[in-house]
């Protein structure tokens, strides 16, 4: 790894040797430039633009949207990132992160007295996304109490639950659209995204409400809308039995629900009731989900 500085405005790049990007979607432009110099110039010139790679014998400069860019390994090639400052950051969210860091950990100020740390995905749809929500394995149990929920649990670099109350702290300090991902155990992927997406206090049990619907999941998530929060100890649902204790789960269950990504971690094919689940989706057990929201500008 080697940084260096180009362009008038003196933009950071972090290089690395004999590594190529693969173009795809997020592949802005391919042109033929001199030199790896001035192929990193372009790129500081481009907002959108966060890395390139120049191919020393064909003078082939890739620009990509993405800081971590898809890569192959060749000779004669290098891969050059943007690298932002990070000096005097104090962001509200994960969309105030400069733009072109890399998807990880920071701490964030989204009121005058409150501060969470957080994992920000700067990669997704153009990034600045706050995790609020992450399954990946069984390690963590989610069948947990009123209280956990409250306060949230687990790491942000793997399973966890940010906390209710700060998911209310977030979603009344700005308008948020909030998007729903989740994964089979074939590694397919699809996603539901809701706007106006808003967790209220504790007082009210944490009433969630949001609008409209766009996305590849299904809408598992419509009758959602208006409930408040149930755990295993706190029965807030519609249904003649607790949906917390049945599901072994924590959610905004109505009678129950077409959606659970807070249920018990089950293995591939499982199609009870207790587990994680999108049924506008796939009927069987997820393998892993995120929650994440971001501001609707």
């Amino acid at each position: 790894m080697h940084n260096l500085a180009v362009g008038t405005n003196r933009k950071r790049f972090e290089k690395q040797k004999n590594k190529r990007i693969i173009s795809s979607n997020t592949t802005l432009s391919i042109d033929v430039i001199p030199s790896s110099v001035e192929c990193a110039c372009v790129c500081s010139m481009v907002q959108q633009c966060c890395s390139t790679s120049y191919e020393t014998a064909s003078g082939r400069c890739i620009l990509d949207t993405r800081s971590t860019p898809k890569t192959e390994t060749t000779d004669n090639s290098n891969v050059m990132t943007k690298t932002p400052d990070p000096s005097n950051l104090h962001p509200r969210d994960c969309s105030d992160i400069p733009s072109c860091s890399k998807s990880g950990f920071f701490k964030i100020y989204p009121d005058v007295t409150n501060t969470i740390d957080v994992y920000c995905d700067m990669d997704t749809d153009g990034g600045g996304w706050t995790i609020v929500q992450r399954r990946v394995d069984s390690s963590v149990d989610f069948y947990r109490y009123w209280s956990d929920y409250r306060n949230g649990f687990g790491s942000v670099s793997g399973n966890h639950w940010l906390g209710n109350d700060n998911l209310h702290i977030l979603t009344t300090s700005r308008n948020y659209v909030v998007r729903f991902e989740v994964q089979d155990f074939n590694n397919n992927t699809a996603y539901a995204e809701y706007q106006s997406f808003k967790v209220d206090n504790e007082a009210s049990q944490y009433r969630v409400t949001f609008s409209g619907y766009t996305g590849t999941a299904g809408n598992g998530f419509e009758s959602n809308n208006g409930m408040q929060f149930t755990t295993r100890d706190r029965d807030n649902d519609l249904h003649l039995y607790h949906c917390g204790q049945g599901q072994q789960g924590a959610w905004w269950y109505n009678a129950c629900s077409q959606s659970n990504l807070n249920g018990i971690y089950k293995p591939e094919g499982t199609t009870v009731a207790k587990m994680i689940y999108w049924k506008t989706w796939r009927k069987t057990a997820l393998k892993a989900t995120e929650i994440k929201i971001r501001p609707i500008n």
